[in-house]
């Protein structure tokens, strides 16, 4: 089945979060040339190379084209989770106005039901963020079926994920009702979707109106990229929520300078940052149910208290980052899981998680645990797999810390000279749809990029550091100045 694919990309852990956001709607009718100013040929090209680079493609094969922005992703891949990565990353591309997916699983080993519907049990029930969710399993023909009740939108997106990365899962239905809880006013729900949209440092507001009507929110205006409308629609599904409407919210790089957020008339007060890093950590279910302590000072987040895992402790630094007013994060959290759990068998449950896995669990990890403390040596074959082995492990229940020591044996890595990296480099910033590239200088020297020059937010300045290590940095100096810092920022 074609769907019109509006989903950000995974982990991230990293960069955070994720889920299926996909739906059958319409697809748009394309823009003129003139209005995109990007060839569709071109487009195509840079989604095939960000997805090359960006998945563990394994045996898989995959063609993308364009047409008035609007890319077609298809071609088969061995996972559910190398499909769902590959089109979270073709909205991350400038010009990506929406993805057809069209990506069929034809996994390289045959499972059965039964093998698969226990490796989704244990998925669940080794993270700390689902483990206590009422969520029953059942798989036919590769199919998964989630059936039960969570507490919100977002705890819901973390037990899909967990399914997607069983290996022989060829997709997810989801069954899975959210708990409601009192009666929320139209007014209600507006004022916080406005507020979570507003405090996000990844979504510009300039141009994005919010309105709600019976339980609907409707986002309106423009955005500058597909991966920034999916995130909006994330944030938009607060408690009471029936259904967020995006069809009248266009994606349109080239008004990016239209959509900035001005500056606040009056200083963003300490206390008004901290509200808003508060609210950001009770609604994030990766957290925990007892979020840190937050105190804010000249626009730097201190996070106090304990969190259960290492997970925990990344989403609270990543969503106090990601609110508008912060400007740097020191955390002094201890980490203290719920249960102890002896090393011996925290290294079997990590060594059990990794092995299922369908990214690395092929690749010589070898793993250690001293105290909860855990330690990943070995050899993966890309820089994605170094992150996902290190998410993985960080995510599973009783683990404190993640130490990566694994090396990447990625091929063409060591025949990489500094020219190809910087011009890589340079081209991860063109296509990404949150820097402005012309103002970033960029040199590398023995693998090692710095950047110079100026950016006008903190997003941008995040955003390339990350272009630079996707480019092939083995280390990136970042020197790029913010020129507009909202008061109640700091710089550095």
């Amino acid at each position: 089945m074609n769907k019109l694919t509006l989903i950000p990309a995974l982990i991230a852990a990293s960069l955070g979060g994720a889920g299926d956001d996909s739906c059958c709607a319409q697809v748009p009718d394309a823009r003129s040339a003139l209005e995109t100013d990007i060839p569709d040929a071109r487009i195509a090209l840079a989604v095939e190379d960000e997805i090359l680079g960006g998945t563990v493609t394994g045996g898989g094969r995959i063609e993308v084209t364009s047409m008035g922005g609007i890319v077609t992703v298809k071609g088969t891949v061995d996972d559910l989770l190398t499909r769902k990565r590959a089109i979270d990353l073709a909205a991350t591309i400038k010009g990506v106005r929406g993805v057809i997916d069209q990506l069929e699983v034809l996994p390289r080993r045959g499972r059965s039901d039964r093998r698969i519907e226990l490796d989704v049990r244990q998925a669940l029930l080794r993270d700390p963020a689902t483990e206590a969710h009422e969520v029953d399993v059942s798989v036919d023909a590769g199919l998964a079926t989630l059936t039960g009740t969570v507490q919100s939108w977002a705890e819901k997106q973390l037990c899909l994920e967990a399914a997607y990365g069983v290996p022989g899962v060829l997709d997810v239905v989801d069954d899975l009702g959210i708990k409601t809880s009192a009666e929320r006013t139209d007014d209600e729900i507006e004022s916080e979707v406005a507020g979570r949209i507003r405090n996000d440092i990844w979504v510009e507001d300039g141009l994005l109106s919010v309105e709600v009507d019976q339980g609907v929110v409707h986002l309106r205006g423009s955005v500058g990229s597909l991966w920034e409308r999916n995130r909006a629609e994330r944030m938009a599904r607060v408690a009471g929520v029936r259904d967020v409407d995006t069809d009248a919210l266009e994606v349109a790089w080239w008004k990016r300078s239209e959509m900035r957020r001005g500056r606040p008339a009056e200083p963003r007060s300490d206390q008004a940052i901290e509200e808003a890093v508060e609210l950001a950590l009770h609604l994030d279910p990766r957290v925990g149910p007892h979020p840190p302590m937050v105190d804010v000072e000249d626009g730097v987040a201190y996070l106090r208290g304990q969190v259960a895992s290492h997970a925990a402790r990344l989403a609270a630094i990543r969503d106090a980052r990601n609110t508008v007013g912060v400007g740097r994060v020191k955390e002094f959290l201890v980490i203290q899981p719920d249960v102890e759990i002896e090393d011996r068998d925290l290294a079997q449950d990590v060594r059990g998680w990794l092995l299922v896995d369908p990214w690395v669990g092929l690749d010589p990890i070898t793993v250690g645990v001293n105290r909860g403390v855990v330690r990943l040596s070995g050899t993966v074959g890309s820089h994605v797999e170094r992150r996902h082995a290190e998410d993985l492990a960080g995510r599973v229940k009783g683990v404190r810390r993640v130490h990566n020591h694994l090396d990447v044996r990625a091929p063409g890595d060591d025949l990489a000279g500094d020219v190809e990296i910087e011009q890589e480099i340079e081209s991860q910033l063109f296509w990404s749809p949150f820097v402005a590239a012309s103002e970033i200088d960029v040199s590398v020297v023995d693998g090692i990029a710095t950047l110079s020059g100026a950016v006008e937010s903190w997003p941008e300045y995040y955003a390339a550091e990350k272009n630079a290590r996707d480019g092939g940095a083995r280390h990136v100096i970042n020197r790029i100045r913010v020129r507009h810092v909202l008061p109640g920022e700091s710089e550095g």
